[in-house]
């Protein structure tokens, strides 16, 4: 499989560019698109960041995820397959249900994640719900199915999560990494 990569480096307050990408991956439909956002660091942060790493054994026996935090959005998507219907006579097959947008999370701030935002003030965007708050694999958000994801605020929540569970810190700038596959 191979994957187109877009990366859009954007300033928090100037997400045009990214919206419009996020648009284009909504636009598929086919569940062959997302997009990472992590915080941009200058080459230098990168080598300090690379330096202070811990080694791989005790990261393996961590109960955190990265420094440096990932979000990962998949947009809501029908599934192209078609699956036989148990209840229906005759083997007739319908179209199989649209799988609801996702918004992952990998972070370096352990368990109670989603306490340690609510704290912070930080609430995800209206018809989003919490799925998943596991300490090495991260936070999961849901989109709840038939309505629309409003693509501002979730851009919004998801450069302020960064930004509070982020190990080092961070400026107004971000990368967004639109991935397709081709």
């Amino acid at each position: 499989m191979a994957l187109k990569h877009q990366l859009i480096n954007f300033f928090a307050g100037e997400p045009e560019e990214v919206i419009l990408a996020m648009e284009g991956l909504r636009e598929r439909n086919d569940g062959k698109g997302w997009m990472n956002l992590v915080p941009w660091l200058p080459d230098q942060d990168f080598l300090e960041m690379s330096q202070l790493m811990k080694s791989f054994s005790r990261k393996f026996l961590s109960s955190k995820g990265p420094e440096i935090p990932q979000l990962t959005w998949v947009p809501a998507y029908d599934l192209k397959r078609r699956v036989k219907s148990a209840k229906k006579k005759g083997g007739q097959s319908k179209p199989a249900q649209k799988v609801n947008s996702n918004l992952g999370v990998l972070h370096p701030k352990g368990r109670f994640a989603s306490k340690q935002l609510a704290e912070a003030g930080i609430s995800p965007p209206s018809n989003w719900i919490l799925k998943q708050d596991h300490p090495k694999r991260g936070l999961i958000f849901e989109h709840i199915p038939n309505v629309e994801v409003e693509l501002q605020p979730l851009l919004t929540f998801m450069v302020r999560v960064g930004t509070a569970f982020s190990g080092v810190p961070v400026s107004d700038k971000w990368v967004a990494d639109i991935l397709e596959q081709v």
